[in-house]
């Protein structure tokens, strides 16, 4: 029985350790210890317990918390030299490699990359050594209701309604959707906005605006007037009338992904990589992310040039998307080449071993 030590901090990295935990436990051949994270203290007493284990298996947090397993790692070292070259680093988005926080430490780690990585990637001179895992075991729920939202568009069961009116109608053949999804920042969101509701027509066929404000812009006194501007540009506008899954569901996003012509969004975006995957087209504003915002973030988000159409502004985007939503334009057919040359497809007949893949890369660790 081999002994799996687990720790990860904020919520995606921990995430994919459930993945990995449900595969070693459903394996008998681990036995798990796992550290709860989501900013709890870790004392002497957990590190001893990873320090007990023949390998441990790290997530990779970002933001505020980046470099939090990272210091867990090192106490759990300093406790036991055996562990060197035994532990394991796993991404939870591709690109969120840790790889600016990783230091001399990287020596002692190795990575699990969710893509595969080319020979000059900078992880593989920051880490030990590089293996490709693929797709993360809990992003089947979402690429499973795209394609809900894919199915409920061509079955013509989707609604439509007049914001601030009783007005509605069937999302029919000649109406075009764009999706927009919010990112927690109201002001940016109107600006964007603004240009997208300029774009009435294309080749004919009338275009909706769907925006859904990010949840997490929720009960915050600050927005709270940023929030009543930006949503007095809708009043009056058609949007998707499925309040349920629309507003009250946590997979609304990937549905709305699933019905929509096109997308717009933050280049932050788990969903750039998943349309990418599908060969839909998005397009992300890469000004939506400021030289501080990159300096912060262990995430690279150039790295999002490679799966959508990126605009440096706004202004762009009433060309963009109207040169998009026409399918035989170069700017489509140029966008869905990049996307097969850099993402992986996506196959829900076949789902992702995320888990069962971290287990086998263990035990060739510990062979």
């Amino acid at each position: 029985m081999i002994r799996l030590g687990l720790y990860a901090n904020d919520q995606g990295a921990n995430n994919v350790l459930d993945a990995v935990e449900q595969a070693a436990k459903a394996s008998g051949r681990f036995e798990v210890v796992r550290i709860p994270g989501l900013n709890l203290d870790v004392g002497d007493d957990a590190i001893a317990k990873l320090a007990s284990a023949s390998a441990l298996v790290f997530g990779i947090s970002s933001g505020a918390t980046a470099g939090a397993e990272l210091r867990v790692a090192t106490r759990a070292l300093t406790a036991n030299r055996n562990l060197w070259g035994k532990m394991l680093c796993v991404e939870d988005f591709p690109g969120s490699s840790g790889v600016k926080d990783v230091y001399s430490l990287g020596e002692s780690l190795h990575l699990g990359s969710i893509m595969p990585l080319g020979p000059d990637a900078p992880e593989r001179a920051a880490y030990k050594d590089v293996h490709v895992l693929g797709s993360p075991d809990h992003w089947v729920p979402s690429m499973q209701n795209i394609e809900h939202g894919a199915t409920d568009r061509r079955n013509w069961i989707v609604m439509k309604r007049k914001r601030g009116s009783t007005q509605v109608g069937l999302l029919g053949p000649s109406d075009i959707v764009v999706y927009f999804s919010g990112f927690k920042t109201p002001d940016k969101e109107e600006a964007t906005l603004k240009q997208l509701l300029s774009v009435k027509k294309v080749e004919g066929r009338d275009v909706v605006i769907h925006f859904r404000p990010h949840p997490g812009e929720s009960n915050q006194r600050a927005l709270v007037e940023a929030i009543r501007k930006r949503d007095a540009l809708l009043d009056g506008q058609w949007e998707l009338a499925v309040p349920a899954i629309v507003n009250g569901n946590k997979l609304a996003d990937s549905w709305l992904l699933g019905v929509t012509d096109l997308t717009v969004a933050h280049p932050g975006a788990t969903s750039n990589f998943w349309m990418a995957a599908l060969r839909r087209p998005m397009i992300c504003n890469m000004g939506y992310v400021s030289e501080a915002d990159q300096a912060a973030s262990s995430y690279d988000y150039n790295l999002t040039r490679r799966n959508v159409l990126a605009v440096e502004s706004d202004e762009e985007l009433p060309e963009v998307v109207s040169r998009l939503l026409t399918k035989k334009d170069a700017l489509y057919t140029n966008l869905v080449a990049q996307q097969q040359r850099n993402a992986q497809a996506f196959d829900l007949t076949q789902p992702p071993t995320y888990g069962k893949n971290v287990l086998a890369i263990i035990e060739k660790l510990l062979s």
